[in-house]
C-alpha cells in the first residue's frame, strides 16, 4: 500500500528497474568509491507490544530491526546503499497498530520543498486473523517477520518497489562528487562517477542527473553512461569509475537545451551530487511518468 503522494501531477522520469543484488555482507567497495550511505531507523510506535519484551529490551530489538532493514535496503535498493543510523535523506521505519491490527510504515525523510513526491508507504504484517491465532512475535523473533514483510515491499517487480525506487532517484543522490573530463582529453563533454567499477558496473547504461553549481547558478547535467569504466579522477588514476556523456545542460527549473549550445558554459562548474535518471533490470521493465 502507497500511503502518500500530495501532487498527481506527473514526473518527468524514465525508470527500469533494479534488479535485486548483493547483499550487505558481501564485500563492498572502499570509501569513496561506494554510493553515499542512506540511514535506516526502526522503532515500535505502539504501547500495546510492550509486555512481549520480557527477556530482551524493546530497545535492543529495535537495533537488531534496523540492522535487518539496512541490509534488506541495500540489496534491495542497489544502487543505493543503507546503513542503521539515523539522517536525512533516510528511511524511517515503524511498526504501528491500527483498529487491531499490525502494520508497517516505511517513511523516506528528505528536504522540504517537494510536496509531489511520494514518501511514505505501509504493509500489514499481522490481521486480526493472524493474532486470533496467537502469532505475535516475543522478544527477538520481531526480526524475521519484519524484515520478510520489508523484502515483500521493496521487490523491484511490485508497484511499492518502483515508488520507491522513482522517489529515492529525485531526492537522494548516489554521491556528491563528480569528476569531469578536460575537453581535450574526450571528444564529447564527458564525466566519471566515483563507482568504483567491478562492484558497479552493471549500473553502466543506466542514465544520470549531475547537479553543479556554477556563476550563474544551479546547472543541471543529464547524462547517459556510456557502459565502460574510466579513472576517477582523469590524470591521478585512484580507482576506475562509471564513463557519463553529457547530452543535455539545464539552468535552474528552466528547459534543457543541447550540452553543444553550452560547451562554453562547462568550464567552473562546482559539482554538488548526482543521482539515478533511469532504471534496468531483467525483462527492461519500464515505467514512464
Amino acid at each position: 500500500m502507497i500511503l502518500r503522494r500530495t501532487s498527481k501531477k506527473p514526473g518527468r522520469l524514465i525508470l527500469r528497474i533494479a534488479a535485486p543484488a548483493l547483499c550487505l555482507a558481501a564485500a563492498i567497495p572502499a570509501p569513496g568509491q561506494q554510493a553515499a550511505a542512506v540511514g535506516v531507523q526502526f522503532a515500535f510506535n505502539t504501547n500495546t507490544i510492550n509486555a512481549r519484551f520480557p527477556r530482551v529490551p524493546k530497545s535492543t530489538v529495535e537495533s537488531a530491526v534496523a540492522q535487518a532493514l539496512a541490509q534488506v535496503c541495500t540489496a534491495q535498493l542497489r544502487p543505493w546503499r543503507c546503513s542503521p543510523s539515523p539522517g536525512m535523506p533516510g528511511f524511517q521505519f515503524e511498526l504501528f497498530e491500527d483498529k487491531g491490527e499490525y502494520f508497517v510504515r516505511m517513511t523516506l525523510a528528505h528536504a522540504r520543498g517537494r510536496p509531489d513526491l511520494t514518501d511514505s508507504w505501509k504493509e500489514r504484517l499481522y490481521s486480526l486473523e493472524d493474532l486470533s491465532a496467537g502469532v505475535l512475535p516475543m522478544n527477538d523473533s520481531w526480526v524475521s517477520p519484519i524484515r520478510v514483510l520489508v523484502q515483500n515491499m521493496l521487490k523491484g517487480s511490485s508497484d511499492m518497489g518502483r515508488s520507491v525506487l522513482a522517489s529515492l532517484s529525485e531526492v537522494v543522490p548516489l554521491g556528491t562528487d563528480v569528476a569531469m573530463i578536460p575537453s581535450d582529453q574526450s571528444p564529447r563533454p564527458s564525466a566519471v562517477l566515483p563507482l568504483a567499477w567491478n562492484d558497479y558496473k552493471e549500473f553502466a547504461m543506466w542514465r544520470y542527473r549531475l547537479v553543479y553549481q556554477g556563476d550563474a547558478g544551479e546547472i543541471t547535467l543529464h547524462a547517459g553512461g556510456a557502459g565502460r569504466n574510466a579513472p576517477f579522477k582523469p590524470g591521478a588514476e585512484v580507482f576506475q569509475g562509471i564513463l557519463v556523456v553529457d547530452e543535455t545542460y539545464q539552468l535552474g527549473s528552466l528547459g534543457a537545451e543541447p550540452i553543444g549550445a553550452h560547451l562554453q558554459d562547462l568550464g567552473g562548474l562546482v559539482p554538488v551530487a548526482f543521482y539515478v535518471e533511469g532504471f534496468m533490470s531483467p525483462g527492461d521493465m519500464s515505467i514512464a511518468h
